[in-house]
């Protein structure tokens, strides 16, 4: 019924490899696509798919990704000129990734 393929990749995974996956990705830090953590975590799974003799392949994904700038503000006038300041906050962008 199942291939010597799906048995010896099942005899593979158990779940304490399982939670020992799920504790390393946790050390990538943030994940969030196209962050420094989120390369980490592909290569991490692509060697572990390897390992379990998968064959990987790649797909360039069109999404939006996080641009990790510091945040800007600026003063657009004095409380002498107004009764309340009023200031512009930029938070971090989303960008779309290529």
């Amino acid at each position: 019924m199942f291939s010597d393929f799906e048995l010896n990749l099942n005899r593979q995974i158990s779940g304490l490899k399982t939670l020992r996956n799920i504790s390393e990705l946790t050390k990538t830090g943030d994940r969030f696509m196209g962050t420094k953590g989120d390369r980490k975590a592909i290569g991490y799974m692509k060697r572990q798919f390897k390992s379990y003799g998968l064959d990987i392949k790649e797909l360039p994904v069109k999404a939006l990704i996080f641009k990790d700038e510091k945040p800007h503000l600026q003063i657009l006038a004095t409380r002498e000129d107004l009764e309340q300041p009023r200031v512009t906050f930029m938070a971090p962008l989303l960008r779309e990734s290529l």
